[in-house]
């Protein structure tokens, strides 16, 4: 069994069923409690994992289809449990709805240790909206400085964690949104001097504030939660005041959004 974030703990779909395995994290565990389920040609769907040391318990939480699953539940069941590895098996069904909720996993943590709150586009969107038609340009402003806030707080964070140099922070941060489903970034042009400053340019992919904003109408540059979260993380780590620029945007009909930071 391997650590791992958790990234998904429940699943709105009429034909899922889940396991909860309590297993000892040692080598080809894993590929052995899953073999199980492939042996009686049970598909599994997805996986959640407590984060656990070699050697110690882990609890795993695996979501199999459920008209694979009924046929042959109680020889799953039984051999899981005849595993020396295996502590314990439970079965968890479907409760309210079709709703199959991971009732152990809690709170989500990522790789860092860190407790994510998974939100779905819709709520954001409705947020989103909220804002722009209630407060107008002083609610985008709110959304510019609270981007700002998470931005110098990851900064400081990766920069307690070791990180010197900003274009591998900047990388880093890149990666922490795509795995977190925000956006694909690359940086295009780095042109920077801790002394002197600088300018950067950043191409985003599948922004989620700008597809956000796009199908609810708007046709400009829209990000500026994104936007105020790359000043923020520049400002952060260098001490020194950001300006932001998005260029191109998707919701005004670009093929991607783009960022350039002078510093």
């Amino acid at each position: 069994m391997e650590e791992r974030p958790l990234l998904v703990n429940s699943v709105a779909r009429g034909d899922v069923k889940g396991y909860y395995v309590e297993a000892v994290n040692r080598p080809g565990v894993l590929w052995r409690i899953l073999d199980v389920f492939r042996k009686h040609d049970v598909n599994v769907v997805s996986i959640n994992f407590s984060p656990a040391q070699g050697g110690q318990l882990g609890l795993m939480f695996i979501v199999v289809d459920a008209k694979d699953a009924e046929r042959v539940d109680g020889q799953v069941v039984s051999e899981l449990r005849g595993m020396g590895e295996v502590v314990s098996v439970e079965p968890e069904r479907q409760r309210r709805r079709g709703l199959l909720v991971d009732r152990y996993h809690f709170p989500i943590v990522d790789g860092m240790g860190l407790r994510c709150l998974l939100v779905d586009e819709h709520e954001y969107g409705d947020s989103l909206r909220m804002i722009r038609e209630s407060l107008g340009s002083p609610g985008l402003a709110l959304l510019y400085h609270e981007g700002r806030a998470i931005g110098m707080g990851y900064a400081k964070l990766l920069s307690e964690l070791g990180v010197e140099d900003l274009r591998d922070l900047i990388a880093m941060c890149l990666d922490y949104a795509k795995a977190h489903g925000a956006f694909k970034g690359e940086v295009l042009e780095y042109s920077f001097d801790r002394d002197k400053g600088g300018r950067i340019t950043i191409r985003l992919h599948g922004l989620w504030e700008c597809e956000v904003a796009k199908r609810a109408g708007v046709r400009e540059p829209a990000s500026h939660k994104t936007r105020g979260m790359l000043a923020g993380l520049v400002e952060g780590f260098t001490g020194r005041r950001a300006s932001v620029r998005e260029e191109l945007c998707i919701a005004k009909g670009d093929p991607y959004c783009q960022f350039t930071i002078e510093v």
